[in-house]
């Protein structure tokens, strides 16, 4: 997919360290792309990654994943993006691991 610095839509988020008020965790990311090139098709696309609270770099981990998986959907084709977003999830999954 091929970004682009405009959204169609607006678009909020917002996240909460929670009831203890302590280190928040969550990380999120939103994107604006086309489709590709040849294919001027709007996508917005966004990623939430909730840091598990208690666990040791909780946050580390979200952020992690959030910048992994958002780079590698920007570069993919934009033919089968269900396809590239679970590979995405899966080799983000594993970078944390490591």
């Amino acid at each position: 997919m091929k970004r682009t610095t405009r959204a169609h839509l607006n678009v909020e988020a917002q996240t909460h360290a929670g009831m203890t008020g302590k280190n928040n965790e969550d990380r999120y990311a939103v994107g604006s792309f086309v489709l590709s090139s040849r294919d001027s098709t709007p996508v917005l696309f966004a990623v939430l990654a909730d840091g598990i609270g208690g666990h040791k770099a909780g946050e580390v981990a979200a952020e992690l994943a959030v910048n992994h998986i958002m780079d590698a959907v920007s570069k993919s084709d934009g033919k089968n993006t269900r396809r590239a977003i679970e590979d995405a999830v899966a080799d983000a999954s594993n970078a944390i691991a490591a």
